[in-house]
């Protein structure tokens, strides 16, 4: 969901967020990434 509300649905998506702002948690995933993700994002 974007600051002004929309919100946008997709079966699927290719994202280029840096790892920073991932590791920032400036934006969040629903449904979340899959816990092998997440482990290698907080390495």
């Amino acid at each position: 969901m974007t600051e002004n509300g929309t919100e946008y649905q997709a079966d699927k998506v290719i994202l280029t967020f840096s790892i920073g702002l991932i590791r920032s948690n400036a934006i969040s995933f629903n449904p979340p990434l899959p816990e092998k993700n997440q482990c290698t994002i907080r390495r």
